[in-house]
Parts: C-alpha cells; sequence; structure tokens
C-alpha cells in the first residue's frame, strides 16, 4: 500500500494529464538539474507541445501538508524550478496557501492550486452560480366571508362546475391539477410562477356565500456554500477552476430539503447566474382531501 502522500501525487499525475491529454506527464520523474549536473526527483514533471509545434516543460511540486503552504515554501520552490530547466512551475497543496504565498507565487508567475475530490470549494469565487430549491405549499384563500373562516366546512361544502356538484376540495383539486403545464413551463422566468384557482360556494344551510380559492406558495432554500461538493483543481494565482461541481443533495421525502440549504425570503433570490430545483405539488387531489379530513394542516393568509 503506498503512503498518502504518493498517492496524491498520483492524483495530480493523472488531473494534470486530464487536463492536458497530448503532454508527456510523468509522476516521480528524474530530471537535470542544470546547476550542479546530475538528475534530481520531481515530483510531477511535464513536457508538451503549445499548439503542437512549441516545447514547453513544467515542473509541479506536491505539497500534502497539515497546514498551508508557506512563503518560505514557495521560496525553495523557486530555487528547484530555477535549476529544473523548466519553463514553468505549479504547485499543488492540500491544504491550501498563506496571503504572502499567494503573493510570491503570483508575483514570480507560480501557478497555487488545490486539487479538490469531492470537497466543498475553497473559496466562494469557485462556484459560478447560486442554486435554489423551491419547494410548492398550498396556500387557501377566502373572499366574500366575515368573521373565523372554518376551512374544513368549507373544503367540504359544495360546489357548482359545468352543472355538476361536488366538494370544494374536489373542485378545486381538480382546477389545481389541470394548472400544473403551464405553471412548469413557465419556470426558468424571471417572475415566480404562480397557480390560481377559485370556487363559489353553493348556497347551503350554514355555509355564507363568498369564493374559496388556492394558490402556489413557495418555500425558498438557497445551498449553502460549503455544502457543495466540488471535483477538480483550482488554481489560486489564476483564478481559474477546470472540473465538476454538484449542488447539495435534495431530499425528496421531506417537506425540509435537507441541511445543505438554508431557507430565504423571495427577495434575497439573485438575479444573476442561478440554477433552480422545483418541487410542485403532483398529487393535489390526495392534498385537498387531507385538508379536508383534517389530516393535513392548513395553510392560509
Amino acid at each position: 500500500m503506498s503512503a498518502p502522500w504518493q498517492d496524491f501525487e498520483r492524483a495530480v499525475a493523472a488531473l494534470c494529464q486530464a487536463l492536458a491529454p497530448d503532454a508527456k506527464v510523468t509522476h516521480d520523474a528524474k530530471t537535470l538539474d542544470v546547476d550542479i549536473g546530475s538528475r534530481r526527483q520531481r515530483d510531477v514533471w511535464i513536457e508538451a507541445l503549445i499548439g503542437g509545434h512549441f516545447p514547453v516543460k513544467i515542473l509541479v511540486s506536491c505539497k500534502r501538508y497539515a497546514r498551508k503552504v508557506t512563503v518560505q515554501q514557495v521560496d525553495a520552490f523557486l530555487g528547484e524550478l530555477g535549476s529544473s530547466g523548466a519553463n514553468m512551475g505549479v504547485i499543488y497543496s492540500v491544504s491550501g496557501f498563506t496571503k504572502d504565498a499567494l503573493a510570491k507565487a503570483k508575483a514570480r508567475g507560480i501557478s497555487a492550486c488545490v486539487l479538490l475530490a469531492n470537497q466543498p470549494p475553497p473559496i466562494p469565487a469557485v462556484l459560478l452560480f447560486d442554486a435554489y430549491f423551491l419547494d410548492e405549499r398550498i396556500q387557501l384563500v377566502a373572499t366574500g366571508l366575515t368573521g373565523a373562516v372554518d376551512w374544513n366546512a368549507l373544503l367540504n361544502a359544495d360546489t357548482t362546475i359545468e352543472g355538476e356538484t361536488l366538494p370544494v376540495h374536489r373542485a378545486l383539486a381538480a382546477a389545481f391539477a389541470s394548472d400544473l403545464p403551464a405553471l412548469q413551463e413557465a419556470v426558468g422566468e424571471k417572475v415566480m410562477p404562480v397557480r390560481v384557482n377559485m370556487v363559489t360556494l353553493a348556497e347551503a344551510d350554514g355555509i355564507e356565500p363568498g369564493r374559496v380559492g388556492v394558490q402556489s406558495q413557495w418555500a425558498i432554500f438557497r445551498a449553502r456554500t460549503e455544502a457543495w461538493l466540488v471535483n477538480g483543481s483550482y488554481n489560486f494565482t489564476g483564478e481559474d477552476f477546470k472540473g465538476s461541481i454538484a449542488t447539495p443533495s435534495i431530499d425528496t421525502w421531506s417537506s425540509d430539503p435537507g441541511p445543505g440549504w438554508e431557507p430565504i425570503p423571495e427577495d434575497e433570490i439573485d438575479g444573476g447566474n442561478t440554477i433552480r430545483f422545483y418541487r410542485f405539488l403532483q398529487d393535489s387531489g390526495s392534498a385537498f382531501a387531507a385538508m379536508a379530513s383534517g389530516a393535513l394542516a392548513i395553510s392560509d393568509h
């Protein structure tokens, strides 16, 4: 079994090869030290042709340290780079870099990078967009009624739709379901998609004349920065990321999407680069029946 630092070097070499498939990438290479005339060990050595015409050599140093790479360690690498004959230097660190180390690397043209494997982003700038989860909930509304509203009684009251008399909860469920395709088509628009349906109460003893309706109410969650999972390479000095990014997982069995998401008000949704996940209420018939029977809590104004 190889040591963790060797696994890290191999992972860096594999990433470099993936980034430059036509390059010759060698792990644990032995190349000439031009100052002393003998060969020395290099963590990763890359030989490539820019545009298939101009040769370039790159020295890569892999630092699997518990602490951030320091400016003194960058200075030491600059000495190794100068005697290696390489045209360019790269440092990969597991734990990142101190502020002075990054300043030195940037001033001397060294790429200071971190290798990420299912890890949170090292800085928020790695994330090119915000992610939101929007969960549709039912909100009941009523007009033309006075006094306290008995929602269970209203949902079990009758209404007439196209000559057919049926309970309000069934009429609302059918109308709400019929609007789902249009709501799904509205996804992506800046205005939050909402479906609204109203029915008129049939005349009956104990039922005040009026209208009862339902509309979408959105519970909005934003992905926490520390909950994203990043795979690839981030170059601090070049401010560039290569790889893949995954949003936090969503618990589809719960009313809460999970610990990777935080609830926010609608006015906090960023209008810039975003990705939105919608969960629409699909089985409205069961939801309305549960509210009518008292088995499901009712949300109203």
